[in-house]
């Protein structure tokens, strides 16, 4: 396996992987890599887990700064980061995703336009089509306010009550689970990593807490001991 650089290793600390699984995931790299030529095709990958390559996977990888070289190719170290940071994702991770890679300027809103251009990326629906069935019936009952601008609450608003609209997001995310590893091989990493969460939280909870009770303490004697003196 590949001696880690600066960005898998960063990535196998944020997620907390542990040697054994990284391991894993070599091997299913190198499943792609028959030549063992150090990178494989990411279109192949994405073709094995019944996707292709879109703006929006591109953008993804743009995300995590992730390098998809002249030849279309990753080697394991940006294949890792992919994987591991998009198939952990929690879904409103997934749709706060969306919403930046099509908010241009990064002003927290969105235009209609803009929200047609992300449904028709994720469909994979080139101009002058248009999407069809349950995905266009959603768009149709869409409301705007009079500026035509959605922000991230409205967003998630129209992903809950329509989610037809972007479903083609989460389903990337379902595959490449299902075909790498399995989908409860990543949902038990989830429990790991938020449980670690959880407990850690709570240790600097208590660590707080016992902190502002000494410092009460602290005071208290304080004027226990301005009390005494009032009281000689």
């Amino acid at each position: 396996m590949p001696e880690p650089d600066e960005k898998m290793a960063k990535c196998i600390k944020t997620h907390r992987l542990k040697p054994k699984e990284v391991s894993k995931l070599y091997k299913t790299f190198q499943r792609f890599d028959k030549a063992r030529t150090g990178v494989i095709n990411f279109n192949d990958f994405l073709k094995s887990c019944e996707e292709k390559r879109t703006f929006f996977s591109d953008s993804i990888m743009e995300c995590f700064d992730v390098q998809i070289d002249e030849n279309g190719c990753i080697d394991f170290s940006d294949y890792l980061v992919f994987l591991v940071s998009y198939c952990m994702f929690e879904p409103p991770e997934i749709q706060k995703l969306c919403f930046y890679i099509f908010d241009d300027d990064k002003g927290g809103t969105i235009d209609a336009e803009e929200l047609k251009m992300l449904m028709n990326t994720l469909y994979d629906i080139k101009a002058p089509n248009t999407v069809m069935g349950n995905a266009k019936g959603s768009w149709q009952k869409l409301e705007f306010s009079v500026d035509l601008k959605v922000d991230f609450e409205e967003f998630e608003s129209m992903n809950h009550a329509f989610p037809w609209l972007f479903l083609p997001a989460y389903r990337l995310q379902n595959n490449i689970m299902l075909n790498i590893m399995g989908e409860w091989w990543w949902s038990s990493r989830k429990r790991r990593l938020q449980n670690e969460k959880d407990m850690l939280n709570a240790a600097m909870e208590k660590k707080k807490k016992k902190k502002e009770q000494k410092k009460k303490n602290a005071g208290m004697r304080h004027i226990r001991k301005r009390m005494g003196l009032i009281r000689y």
